[in-house]
């Protein structure tokens, strides 16, 4: 069974859907941004020769080498480093080449370098090891057949006050074709887009569907609800490091979703002493609720001073041309006595 997709006990099937990382390094030549792409396409374990050029960059970068889904973008500026997608499908024969490219032969057979860990958290190892930082994390949650919730069916219980949960918001969105008003698609979304994490319930089904006719060999005729979190930047990194350090994928997804939300009966005057309705017991299936902590790690004093710096520049450049430098040694003196004990454990002066 792969690590990176799990079939459940009461039938749910999860996967990675999408996995975006930064690995952020310096380089002063052409020459070496082509040795680190090389490097970057060998810790994978796709051989760089799989790699196709583009004839364009994105997102800020001048270059780019794609391999079915997979894409390397790079030759941007210095901070900005070398950023990988992989989406969909490709998720899955990225961790596969990996799983060759870790895997020795030995007198016993076929064995992982490391035998104390599994694919997916030697992966995410690796990666933190190279000083990646995980940018974009797709969790899935697949229930063919929509064995518990069909998307109206949840819709209702939103609108009844039947479902607690931490996003303050919620939206639908269901188009339909012009000519004869069928639904081409039914997305259900809680939390916004430019926040950290957000859920999308949504009908696989008519997404696979809306393009094909029945009768075509890909066409599905069974219903397919997917359960999708999408998590960014902390939240990303965090939810890849219970992953690193060998916590199950099933568990982490299931139990970050039955963290965040909730199907209850009513059956307390308090909502949040309400009971879960039993078929969502069903379909979280005892797994534990899971919080995603996200540790703040403390700036040091040169990254304090970039960000002054960003933030403030204008206008001390600004006061300092009017007033002159005099002006910020006075402010140094008079503020002075205002420094906390870390300040001065920054300064080096305690």
């Amino acid at each position: 069974m792969e690590e990176y997709q799990v079939n459940t006990s009461n039938n749910l099937i999860i996967s990675i859907d999408w996995l975006s990382f930064t690995i952020h390094t310096n380089y002063p030549s052409e020459m070496e941004i082509d040795d680190i792409v090389r490097d970057v396409d060998n810790i994978l374990g796709l051989k760089a020769k799989c790699f196709r050029d583009c004839p364009n960059g994105a997102n800020g970068y001048k270059r780019m080498k794609k391999y079915e889904n997979i894409s390397v973008l790079y030759d941007g500026a210095p901070n900005m480093g070398i950023h990988v997608n992989v989406s969909g499908s490709s998720v899955g024969t990225l961790l596969e080449a990996y799983r060759e490219f870790i895997t020795e032969d030995t007198p016993f057979g076929m064995a992982y370098t490391d035998f104390d860990e599994t694919i997916l958290s030697s992966f995410f190892n690796r990666l933190f090891d190279m000083g990646a930082s995980i940018t974009r994390l797709d969790l899935a949650i697949d229930d063919f057949g929509a064995q518990y919730y069909e998307l109206d069916d949840i819709k209702r219980k939103q609108e009844k006050g039947k479902i607690i949960s931490k996003w303050k918001t919620w939206h639908e969105i269901s188009p339909k074709t012009t000519s004869s008003n069928d639904k081409i698609g039914q997305t259900l979304y809680f939390g916004s887009p430019q926040s950290e994490i957000q859920l999308r319930i949504y009908d696989k089904q008519l997404e696979r569907n809306k393009v094909l006719e029945p009768g075509n060999e890909n066409y599905i005729y069974t219903p397919w609800v997917r359960w999708e979190l999408e998590f960014h930047k902390d939240r990303a990194n965090e939810v890849s490091r219970m992953l690193s350090d060998g916590s199950a994928l099933g568990s982490v997804a299931v139990g970050v979703l039955a963290h965040y939300f909730r199907i209850i009966v009513f059956d307390d005057c308090n909502k949040s002493r309400c009971s879960s309705e039993r078929k969502w017991q069903k379909f979280i299936d005892n797994v534990k609720s899971l919080k995603i902590t996200v540790h703040k790690t403390e700036r040091t004093l040169e990254q304090e001073v970039k960000m002054f710096e960003k933030q403030q520049g204008r206008k001390v450049a600004k006061m300092a041309l009017a007033l002159g430098e005099d002006y910020l040694a006075s402010l140094a003196m008079r503020y002075e006595c205002r420094l906390t004990p870390r300040d001065l454990e920054q300064l080096g002066l305690v």
